[in-house]
């Protein structure tokens, strides 16, 4: 059975609920605000009138969008088709992500937002005039907050989008951050193909110069000592060393290269350190073979002449520069192959088009935002007023203003 309470003790439990000195603190705040509601009333419906008529004469703004493809990432050129041949005669069609390859639609991204591409953009199209600016600096922050760079991960293309007061001016402007970035990308290797040809590209031409070195100390060696030709074995022996050396260093620049552009999963990578692995062993048990003979490799001035042992060192050095020169420029031309078949630059997919559409404005929300600023605002500016009028701050401010009129 339910109690019924008589409707003198309802006061009575509603003061229950809060602490009485909370009340007592919060009742003639909403009492005063209550007391001047017109005037809170007045400030949000004039803050409302003055956002409705500035944002009638706000100037639309057009988007317009230019979407590229970055050149595709292939995993090593030549290299994976050798891995993918001995994983079964066929290279996968995997994400870049699950062989391990770094991304170079970011890479892309990051370009086309670069300082050098935005200065050229800038001068072209005289921005600093049209935006009103002094600085550079001031004028890329301008063109940065108008510009979005958006790299999608499922489908692999970027979206670049430049917003504009004019659609064709938004349009000019996004084919032009292609045009210009086109000039700027192709000084730079950016792909996967052009960092490893610039790489080996160095490499070969190091090489190219010891090998050069190599030979005029052969001539000269030759021409000192008299000797123009060794035993067949030892030749053998030298060619087989210097192969093998070569190969290891070959190999060693290659994984350098891959660690441009592949991770620490890469399986590529990973072949290729086994690889380097079992041809060090190879070259250790064909030094071990030949310790204490007549045909060491080291060769010991014991066993041979010193004209002799000065000969084939300086022999030994041009079969392995020439050996590794031929190594290196193999994968010199596949990384050109490469770098050919994929592209130096973007493919546009589509080109920036006047957009027939302004973007939104969002006029009743600047509205609403405005009005209630102004009654957070109205509501707080009274309380602080209220709160000084009552302090006794302003009491003692009201004696010292009353007895300095007086005097």
């Amino acid at each position: 059975m339910v109690a019924k309470m008589s409707p003198t003790e309802l006061p009575h439990v509603a003061t229950e609920a809060l602490p009485e000195n909370q009340i007592g603190e919060v009742m003639p705040i909403f009492s005063m605000l209550f007391r001047r509601r017109w005037t809170i009333r007045r400030v949000t419906v004039i803050a409302a009138v003055l956002a409705a008529v500035a944002s009638l004469f706000m100037k639309p703004y057009f988007q317009a969008t230019t979407i590229i493809m970055p050149p595709a990432s292939p995993a090593m050129g030549l290299n994976a088709a050798i891995g993918g041949a001995l994983a079964g005669g066929a290279v996968p069609l995997v994400a870049d992500g699950a062989l391990g390859i770094k991304n170079t639609g970011e890479s892309y991204v990051a370009l086309l937002g670069s300082q050098t591409v935005e200065d050229a953009l800038i001068r072209r199209f005289n921005l600093m005039g049209e935006f009103k600016t002094k600085r550079m600096s001031d004028t890329r922050k301008i063109l940065e907050s108008r510009v979005i760079i958006f790299y999608g991960p499922r489908d692999g293309l970027i979206r670049l989008s430049v917003e504009a007061h004019d659609p064709n001016r938004a349009a000019e402007l996004a084919n032009g951050y292609i045009d210009e970035f086109r000039v700027f990308s192709a000084t730079l290797a950016v792909t996967e193909a052009s960092r490893r040809r610039q790489f080996y590209q160095q490499e070969l031409s190091s090489t190219k110069d010891k090998l050069a070195d190599a030979e005029e100390q052969l001539k000269i060696s030759e021409e000192r000592t008299g000797i123009l030709n060794t035993d067949t074995q030892a030749k053998a022996l030298i060619e087989s060393a210097a192969a093998l050396r070569a190969e290891i260093a070959s190999k060693e620049v290659q994984i350098e290269s891959m660690g441009m552009y592949a991770t620490e999963s890469n399986p590529a990578l990973e072949t290729a350190k086994r690889e380097l692995a079992a041809l060090r062993s190879q070259l250790s048990l064909l030094d071990a073979s030949q310790v204490g003979s007549s045909q060491d490799l080291i060769l010991s001035k014991g066993n041979m002449s010193e004209g002799s042992v000065d000969y084939i060192r300086r022999l030994r050095d041009v079969k392995y520069y020439e050996t590794m020169f031929d190594l290196l420029a193999r994968e010199f031309e596949s990384a050109q192959l490469d770098e050919a078949r994929q592209g130096a630059s973007v493919q546009i997919v589509d080109r920036a088009l006047p957009p027939d559409k302004k973007m939104p404005q969002y006029r009743a929300f600047i509205v609403l935002l405005a009005a209630l600023i102004a009654f957070v605002a109205a509501c707080a500016w009274l309380i602080i007023q209220d709160r000084w009028r009552n302090s006794p701050y302003a009491a003692r401010f009201r004696e010292l203003r009353s007895e300095t009129v007086h005097r």
